[in-house]
């Protein structure tokens, strides 16, 4: 018989029971409604709790998310959080972290390895109990990224499922679900296969009154109502919403019309169109080559709403009334960073032949015809000036702006993981990989040939024989573009806080030379924020 391999943590716990006996943490975690009302986490707790015994460790605390996915990053997780607070604290309050499964920590590649690799890197084991693995070895490890790799991989075959009968609806005709376009409405909602988008035209006839309506939205009649107006107005879209505000039309959610709103309604081209892209490239999860990921495109035919003629008198109307290109124009360093009296914030604005000032974005309306605060204006220049005399008294000190520096970069190094050693890792794991892929190789080869198997059989017992060496070696290589690519995207994050330093290096001297670019991109840096607490002095013009 073969000797099992004994944990590493096991061996640990039973050479330290006379002095220490390691200490550990249960992570619970459930996504849905149904089992956050209590069995999801009773059963797993129950389990970890008894891992925990059965293992002779200290059973410290237990740190629960509960209606939490596991696709999110542990940093948007409650629980996971606070273990990872306590993990970087010296000395450490505990040994091992206990999971009922390994999607309990997450159902993303890279969700699942920066937790653990974190812990890792702290010197903290992490425990899987319906496994009963650890990544205390090699082959603890390896059997935690399988187990890992097939929790991801049910994720992405229940999604391949779902979004395959979806894509199937949608070629066929057939509505493949959410939220019906405005204007239409979905016909048999709820029957499998039978769903349609269809214009929403009322149905009820004369008995469909404004005080007793039919079962429709009305919604085809206020975009016929709409292009009526803005054919008329020659497409200025605030009186069409004025209009239509005045006769009681709302939006889908029940509220008045934005010019916003019904100029987008109106002119989109897949209304003028009628048709509805299921899977549009501009809104879809896309592949590099810039295909959509679950499924290609698919444009559904609808009933139009307008006939061909009414569509280009609306283009013809409203062609004029778009705006042209903006130009680069003026650098307004605090737009977006001036709260207002009225508790919105302020925005650089500087139309032609007027002095640059900022507005409250207060003053747009919610609605045509809605109030607007009345927030004075800002002077530009002076505001400005204002602003960048005190960033500088603040900052003038280099050493206190170099130790705010050192504190950003220490801050985001703390929650860096150690790509590099996994990387080397998976260098050294890819190269034995190879290598015993050549020497099985051989081996087969060799083997066919004792058997005296034909060249083309020959060549496919070779084949089968190394197939899954080779599948373990992509996976290897799969693994490491991915960690090579969340590395990449962690090195990007740190040159943010790097960029301060630099600034640091040169703020004594020379913080009031800064261009205006610079400036902005200073003041991003520092998310400097300005609050008004009494009315600003009045423009001069």
């Amino acid at each position: 018989m073969s000797k099992p391999v004994t944990s590493a943590i096991d061996i640990t716990a039973r050479a330290l029971t006379l002095t220490l006996t390691l200490r550990a943490v249960d992570y619970l975690r459930v996504s849905t409604e149904d089992q956050t009302k209590g069995y999801g986490i009773a059963y797993t707790g129950k389990r970890t709790a008894a891992h925990i015994t059965g293992k002779g460790w200290t059973h410290v605390d237990t740190f629960k998310d509960e209606g939490e996915s596991g696709t999110l990053p542990w940093q948007e997780r409650e629980g996971a959080t606070k273990i990872m607070a306590l993990a970087v604290q010296t000395p450490r309050p505990f040994d091992v972290v206990v999971v009922y499964e390994t999607r309990a920590i997450g159902r993303k590649n890279r969700v699942f390895w920066e937790w653990v690799w974190k812990l890792q890197d702290l010197k903290i084991f992490v425990a899987v109990v319906d496994e009963d693995i650890d990544n205390t070895t090699e082959d603890g490890e390896a059997r935690m990224r399988e187990k890992a790799n097939e929790a991801f991989k049910e994720l992405a075959r229940i999604r391949k499922r779902t979004q395959g009968g979806i894509q199937e609806k949608a070629e066929m005709g057939g509505f493949p679900g959410g939220q019906a376009r405005y204007g239409y409405r979905i016909e048999n909602r709820g029957k499998k296969g039978e769903q349609r988008l269809v214009i929403d035209d009322c149905d009820g006839g004369e008995t469909c009154t404004r005080t007793d309506p039919c079962t429709t939205m009305h919604e085809a009649p206020v975009l016929r109502a709409a292009r009526n107006i803005a054919v008329r107005v020659k497409g200025n879209w605030r009186k069409v919403a004025l209009h239509l505000n005045a006769e009681s039309f709302v939006t889908r959610s029940g509220r008045p019309w934005s010019m916003a709103n019904i100029r987008s309604r109106l002119t989109d081209e897949n209304l003028l169109s009628a048709q509805y892209i299921f899977r549009n490239p501009k809104n879809a999860q896309l592949r590099p080559d810039g295909t959509p990921v679950w499924g290609e495109s698919t444009i559904i035919k609808l009933d139009p709403i307008f006939t061909v003629e009414e569509v280009a008198e609306l283009r013809r109307a409203t062609v004029k009334a778009g705006r042209g290109p903006a130009s680069a124009g003026r650098i307004y360093t605090l737009s977006g960073r001036i709260k207002s009296l009225c508790g919105k914030h302020y925005v650089g604005s500087g139309p032609a032949k007027e002095a640059p000032h900022y507005v409250c974005t207060g003053k747009r309306e919610a609605y045509a015809g809605a109030p607007t605060c009345s927030c004075s204006q800002l002077d530009a220049k002076g505001v400005e000036a204002w602003a960048w005399e005190n960033v500088c008294d603040l900052l003038g000190d280099t050493a206190k702006l170099k130790a705010m520096a050192a504190e950003w970069v220490g801050h985001a190094g703390g929650q860096k993981v150690d790509y590099a050693s996994r990387l080397a890792e998976l260098d050294q794991k890819i190269a034995e990989q190879n290598d015993t892929v050549d020497i099985m190789m051989a081996v087969a080869a060799k083997k066919a040939t004792r058997r005296g198997l034909s060249p083309k059989d020959a060549e496919a017992a070779v084949a089968k024989a190394i197939k899954p060496l080779e599948d373990e070696l992509d996976e290897l290589e799969k693994a490491r573009s991915e960690v090579e690519a969340w590395q990449q995207e962690v090195e990007r994050a740190d040159q943010r806080a790097k960029d301060l330093q630099a600034l640091a290096q040169m703020a004594h001297k020379r913080l009031e030379d800064l261009s205006a670019e610079q400036r902005e991109e200073f003041l991003g840096l520092l998310n400097i924020k300005i609050e008004l607490t009494g009315p600003p002095p009045p423009m001069h013009r």
